[in-house]
């Protein structure tokens, strides 16, 4: 097994998991029952907004649409997919039912690996 690989994925499914997830790796994590660390530790962190954005542009979901269904202006969508609005559990259920995909629990995940990531940023 080449040395970073993850038993039974090749390098460019990971490559496209990685990105479409958008994760935070900074963590250590397993995926499934692998017992196989992950040891990739990136020097740069994403808002969870930018996979937000990702999804909208890949549903082909206009801004304003999504706005509408999250109750928010499109004034608070942007600054949610800058980081700037926190996702929080309500609005993580929110966006699970504007999106239409069971989601929640990823963003809440998403969010607290993000602000965990700037915080030692911060600390450094």
């Amino acid at each position: 097994m080449v040395e970073g690989q993850i038993e039974g994925l090749s390098n460019k499914e990971l490559q496209f998991y990685y990105s479409r997830c958008a994760l935070n790796l900074s963590t250590t994590f397993f995926l499934m029952t692998n017992t196989t660390e992950n040891t990739y530790l990136p020097d740069w962190v994403s808002p969870p907004g930018e996979t937000l954005a990702d999804i909208l542009k890949e549903r082909e979901i206009p801004i304003r649409v999504f706005a509408n269904r999250m109750g928010m202006t499109r004034k608070e969508t942007y600054r949610l997919m800058k980081g700037e609005i926190e996702i929080t559990t309500r609005i993580a259920y929110k966006m699970e039912l504007a999106l239409w995909i069971p989601s929640a629990r990823f963003w809440i995940e998403r969010e607290r690996l993000y602000r965990e990531s700037l915080a030692n940023q911060n600390q450094c």
